[in-house]
């Protein structure tokens, strides 16, 4: 690894709290998944060091036991009408679980 390579700072919020998150600069490009299936089910996957790690495009879309950490953005929902349980992110864009905006559970557990 190139020691010369500065980290960046970004500021990271959640529904709860605030803190600042330290990313190298390679980071921050690319989505882990998108789907775009209808009623598709996505379970224990661990993504991690990208922009997105998971880009929900469809409805019916069931995320369950996902971590996401690390990413600039946990989980993306353009559309509404998903489900969410025990997800582990830090941000979120148009996403709630259990009725609360963004995942049930922190990166930091």
């Amino acid at each position: 690894m190139d020691t010369s390579t500065q980290n960046e700072s970004s500021s990271s919020t959640s529904s709860s709290s605030s803190s600042n998150v330290y990313y190298p600069r390679y980071q921050y490009t690319g989505t882990g998944i998108v789907v775009k299936a209808k009623d598709a089910v996505i379970h224990s996957a661990e993504i991690k060091g990208l922009k997105t790690g998971i880009e929900v495009d469809s409805t019916g879309v069931v995320l369950f036991e996902n971590k996401l950490c690390d990413n600039k953005q946990g989980i993306v929902a353009t559309k509404s009408g998903n489900y969410g349980v025990k997800n582990r992110c830090a941000n979120c864009d148009n996403w709630q679980e259990q009725g609360n905006p963004g995942c049930s559970q922190s990166c930091s557990n």
